[in-house]
């Protein structure tokens, strides 16, 4: 039987993503549950009512523009929170005391990052999701795609981070990352933070973690989006967003020498596999709320640097 799926928020990494004809590639969770034979997706859920047609005409599910109706009518046991971050607390507890009066069994839910607008907010959602034994996952999608986990197995100790944006909407997906690949932070160097809205920040910086030394540098002064080099001795491994490759270098008498090259296809499709690989109790890369807290701690450690 397939995992009843609710998505709540339907803009662009809820839905609008996949409308871009140049890229094939499953982009929204919409699509991807769409795609799915282990979910299926019963309904949406957003604010906007121009949504509606476009979302029922697509997909052929029911839009709600009420997230209490829209639990109670389609019953889902799977939610994904794709709504304004602003809004993430509000549904959370919408969710939580619908299960608790048992309109609804709601027993995963999957938020998108970051969970909150601080560390208070997203704990406060983490301990609400524990207390009533939901299993909480945060999409940080990199964190699930094992062509970046395995990355850790090659023993690079330094590296180059370009992101776009704010550090806690944009720049955590690389710090979740490396938290899980190097370890701990353990020193932050700063070279330039500036504030750009009531949470977030821009960073330029060193930041030493337990295995690695990372530059993070945000692309205020550059034209590329997100990226990353990391290397050791004389082994390289680069990541280019716009081009959706992890490329593997040597240096060979002065030369690099690609040795391995690896597209990144359907990122949503990813995090849903490996989500349902967690679901049913088999190995998986997935990123959890207790472990996407400590990303919130130390985005909130560096944005207080004086």
């Amino acid at each position: 039987m397939k995992i009843k799926t609710l998505i709540v928020g339907l803009g662009k990494i809820g839905m609008g993503y996949d409308f871009n004809k140049a890229n094939k590639n499953i982009l929204s969770h919409c699509s991807a549950v769409n795609n799915s034979k282990k979910f299926k997706l019963v309904g949406g859920v957003d604010k906007d009512k121009k949504k509606k047609t476009l979302f029922e005409r697509t997909y052929g599910n029911l839009f709600f523009d009420d997230l209490k109706y829209a639990l109670l009518k389609t019953r889902p046991n799977f939610v994904i929170i794709s709504s304004n971050t602003y809004n993430h607390l509000e549904i959370i507890k919408k969710i939580l005391h619908l299960n608790y009066k048992n309109y609804v069994k709601v027993k995963f839910i999957l938020i998108e990052k970051p969970m909150g607008v601080s560390f208070f907010q997203a704990q406060k959602i983490v301990n609400l999701c524990k207390k009533r034994k939901i299993k909480l996952l945060v999409n940080y999608l990199r964190n699930y795609n094992k062509s970046f986990v395995n990355i850790k197995n090659n023993n690079y100790t330094y590296g180059k981070i370009i992101y776009s944006g704010g550090m806690i909407n944009n720049g955590s997906h690389f710090l979740c990352l490396f938290l899980l690949l190097f370890g701990k932070i353990l020193k932050v160097e700063k070279s330039y933070i500036k504030r750009i809205n009531d949470y977030d920040y821009r960073f330029t910086g060193l930041i030493y973690f337990e295995k690695a030394k990372l530059l993070f540098k945000n692309n205020i002064y550059t034209t590329k989006k997100h990226s990353f080099v990391l290397r050791n001795s004389n082994n390289y491994v680069e990541y280019d967003n716009k081009k959706n490759t992890i490329t593997k270098k040597s240096s060979v008498r002065k030369k690099l020498i690609i040795k391995k090259q690896t597209h990144i296809k359907n990122p949503q499709k990813v995090v849903l596999d490996q989500i349902y690989r967690f679901m049913t109790k088999q190995n998986c890369n997935i990123c959890t709320g207790s472990f996407a807290l400590k990303v919130h701690k130390d985005l909130e450690k560096i944005k207080n640097i004086i």
